[in-house]
């Protein structure tokens, strides 16, 4: 099945979803609670995808997250990007934690100059043709830049941390490359750590961001799944990763679920 779209407009597509990716590097600020109800996974949400009815709703823990309380996720996303649903764990939501700060949440989009893409219903096809296209796609670079940016926009926490003895280390991004492929998906990751360090004290950080690419109703959806670990010790990095992944697949999953091929036309 041949593939209609370029691989260096598709690689520049990818990219922009970097900026769903935020860095917890400053702690846990709050905001007011939600009161209001939250939509879960009891909650199936229909969306348009370039003309493609598509249905949407997050795995067991998660919910979703009011696109009116994320409008810095959706502006850093830029104009490239069609966000179809943010997902956030319910418990942090619930309790208020700012959008910035949450310990994990998820994203499904599609790049805007794919959006009314029929790339036909061989999920399977799609999938290989995409990896084969992305190759060893590496989005070290456009995680330094950003991760940079947000350094830069944090002085006074810096400050702060200076004026109590301690100190913030980050290591540059890793590249994890593909790190998973099968008939659902093909998935990327990129690994960032963190730690805070002084007065007798270290404490680490890992970030793992994983992006899923797959069809949908005959239509190109990325997912991206972030999780923070408290413990980013070196040696656990395996496992988180492999926890993430374990979230992303699931929620490719309830995707496909929530979307079953339709079949022939009579």
């Amino acid at each position: 099945m041949s593939r209609k779209f370029g691989r260096p407009a598709f690689l520049l597509s990818l990219s922009v979803v970097v900026a769903w990716g935020c860095l917890a590097l400053a702690g846990c600020a709050r905001t007011a609670p939600h009161t209001a109800p939250l939509a879960d996974s009891s909650t199936v949400m229909s969306v348009d995808v370039g003309g493609e009815t598509i249905h949407l709703a997050p795995v067991e823990g998660w919910c979703v997250l009011p696109k009116k309380d994320a409008r810095e996720l959706i502006e850093a996303a830029g104009p490239e990007v069609e966000i179809h649903a943010i997902f956030a764990g319910c418990a942090e939501l619930k309790a208020g934690v700012a959008k910035k700060d949450l310990q994990r949440f998820g994203v499904v989009g599609t790049p805007k100059d794919l959006l009314t893409l029929d790339i036909g219903d061989d999920r399977a096809a799609f999938v290989a043709e995409a990896a084969r296209q992305l190759g060893d796609f590496d989005l070290t670079d456009v995680f330094r830049e950003a991760q940079d940016q947000a350094l830069s926009e944090m002085d006074e926490e810096m400050a702060a941390l200076k004026k109590e003895g301690l100190t913030l280390h980050v290591e540059d991004p890793a590249n994890l490359g593909e790190v998973a492929q099968d008939s659902a998906a093909v998935y990327y990751g990129v690994l960032q750590r963190v730690w805070v360090t002084g007065r007798g004290l270290s404490v680490e950080r890992s970030i793992v961001t994983l992006f899923g690419v797959t069809e949908i109703g005959r239509r190109t959806l990325l997912l991206c799944i972030q999780s923070q670990f408290e413990d980013g010790a070196p040696s656990h990095d395996r496992a988180s990763v492999e926890t993430v992944l374990s979230q992303a697949r699931a929620q490719i999953a309830r995707l496909i679920e929530l979307n079953p091929d339709r079949g022939m036309a009579i």
